[in-house]
C-alpha cells in the first residue's frame, strides 16, 4: 500500500508515533481486549505497513503469535527488521496466503480505503479467522470533522495536480457510516458494529508534519510553479490555532471502527 510521505523510514519515524501507534493501541484493545490472552492466541495484521498493530499486540502479550501481510515489500522490509521473528508475507488483501479458520483475530488499520477490491478483502479476513474469533477494521472518519487536515488539503488545491489531490483525499473514501454499511453488506457481512471514535494526534511541529507528508510532492508533481515554501506559509497561518506551547501541533482526528464476531 502506497502512503504519502518522503520515505518509508519517515513513515515509521513520524506517522507511526503520531497517528498509527496510538490508534493501534485503541484498535487492539477494542477488538482483542486488554489482555493477557491465552498463549496460543494468533492475530493477523492485514495491510500491516511497518507492523505497528502486530507490535502493539506483542507489547501487551509477548506470547501472541502475530503475522502481517502487505503488498509493499519496502514496508515489509522495515517490519521484518523491527520484528524479524514474526511472519511477514507479501500478499494482496484480497488473496490472503493462509488456510481457513487460522487466526483468532484479524485486524486492518487504515488500509481498507486503498484496496482495489475491499469486499473480497473483508471476505478473506472472515475466511482466515476462526469461528468465535473477531475482526476489527479502522478507517478514517469524515475529513470535514478534521479541520486541520481539511484546511491543508484545500490549500494544496492551488499547488498540486488532480492525480496527487485524488490520492491525498483517498484515505477518506470510507468515512461515512452509510458507505461502510453498504460495503459490509456487499461483502455479505450482516452482523457488525460501527463506532465513531475521536482521538488526538500530535506531531512534533508543523514543519515535521507538513514536510514529511507533503514536501516531496513539490519535488515531483507541483503544477503551478509555486514552491513548498509558499504552501507552508499559507498552511501555517491556518494551523496556528493547533500549535501547543512547546511547538508541537495537536488536533482530534476521528475514525470509524468496524467490528464483528466470526460465527
Amino acid at each position: 500500500m502506497k502512503y504519502s510521505c518522503n520515505s518509508y523510514h519517515d513513515y515509521e519515524q513520524c506517522f507511526v508515533p503520531a497517528l498509527f501507534g496510538p490508534w493501534s493501541e485503541f484498535l487492539v484493545s477494542k477488538v482483542m481486549g486488554a489482555g493477557p490472552w491465552p498463549n496460543q492466541t494468533s492475530m493477523l495484521d492485514v495491510a500491516c505497513g511497518t507492523g505497528i498493530v502486530a507490535r502493539t499486540a506483542l507489547s501487551i502479550n509477548p506470547n501472541v503469535e502475530v503475522s502481517g501481510v502487505d503488498s509493499d515489500p519496502d514496508m515489509l522490509g522495515i517490519a521484518s527488521s523491527i520484528l524479524p521473528q514474526s511472519n511477514w508475507c507479501l500478499a494482496d488483501g484480497a488473496s490472503l496466503p493462509f488456510p481457513d479458520d487460522h487466526f483468532d483475530y484479524a485486524l486492518n488499520q487504515f488500509g481498507l480505503m486503498f484496496f482495489e477490491n475491499p469486499q473480497a478483502s473483508i471476505r478473506e479476513m472472515v475466511r482466515v479467522t476462526k469461528s468465535g474469533g473477531k475482526i476489527g477494521i479502522a478507517v478514517w472518519g469524515r475529513l470535514s470533522e478534521t479541520p486541520a487536515y481539511s484546511n491543508v488539503l484545500k490549500a494544496l488545491t492551488d499547488y498540486l495536480s488532480i492525480e496527487s489531490l485524488e490520492f491525498l483525499y483517498a484515505p477518506y473514501s470510507l468515512s461515512d457510516h452509510e458507505t461502510l454499511r453498504d460495503l459490509m453488506n456487499s461483502a455479505e457481512i450482516k452482523d457488525f458494529q460501527i463506532q465513531k471514535v475521536d482521538r488526538p494526534v500530535s506531531f512534533e511541529s508543523i514543519e515535521q508534519w507538513l514536510g514529511t507528508e507533503f514536501r516531496y510532492l513539490f519535488e515531483s508533481d507541483a503544477v503551478t510553479g509555486k514552491s513548498y515554501y509558499d504552501f507552508y506559509q499559507q498552511a501555517t497561518e491556518q494551523l496556528d490555532q493547533y500549535v501547543q506551547f512547546n511547538g508541537s501541533i495537536s488536533f482530534n482526528k476521528p475514525a470509524n471502527i468496524v467490528s464483528l464476531d466470526v460465527r
